[in-house]
């Protein structure tokens, strides 16, 4: 039996200058290769390094995260944003302190974002999507590399698992922030605005 486990790398660096991060794990009876992953990539990231194509061919079965196929559909993104929305005229404001909402209007207005539709978003929701702005006003506009070896393992038949259902991971982001909105959300925004790595000149 032969696997192939993609999860989400920590660091930008894993997947730049096209350096494959990829392990082989064997006891002689089983391998197990162990890919480390974005979600999101750049157009110059692909073709993949070679090591990733090598680990899918002799895999048997691919372990992802979650099911990349149910996350990606307009229906389970239709459930994470009311999932993550605040209900009749409730907005991000009331979970804030004065200091760090000034931060996000200020973050919004420099970066012409609707604020009227963002601030109905609660913390979590509202901090990924600023994020992925950033990431694509950077050029990241491409499928991670578990999206596209998840839709080459469906396209070629090969046995598919994962470690989360999406609705553990929907549960996880909606709770993610509990309890410390305002300081995690104000280290963010101070992150977003000086992430240089991530700007635009």
């Amino acid at each position: 039996m032969r696997k192939l486990i993609t999860s989400l790398a920590a660091l930008l660096l894993s997947c730049q200058a096209h350096s494959a991060a990829v392990w082989q794990v064997s006891n002689g009876e089983h391998t197990l290769y162990l890919g480390g992953t974005l979600h999101i990539l750049s157009p110059q990231d692909y073709p993949l390094p070679a090591p990733y194509e090598t680990a899918f061919e002799k895999a048997d079965t691919l372990v992802f995260e979650t099911d990349m196929e149910t996350v990606s559909s307009a229906a389970f993104a239709t459930k994470m944003i009311e999932q993550n929305s605040y209900e009749d005229a409730g907005t991000v404001a009331q979970e804030l302190n004065d200091e760090t909402y000034q931060l996000l209007t200020a973050y919004i207005s420099k970066h012409n974002l609707p604020l009227d539709t963002l601030k109905h978003m609660k913390p979590a929701m509202l901090g990924l999507t600023l994020t992925m702005l950033e990431y694509r006003r950077a050029g990241l506009t491409s499928q991670g590399v578990d999206a596209y070896f998840f839709s080459k393992a469906m396209d070629e038949g090969k046995a598919i698992d994962w470690f989360e259902t999406p609705d553990e991971q929907l549960a996880f982001i909606s709770a993610m922030a509990e309890g410390r909105k305002t300081n995690l959300f104000a280290t963010l925004l101070k992150i977003l605005k000086t992430w240089k790595l991530l700007s635009p000149p």
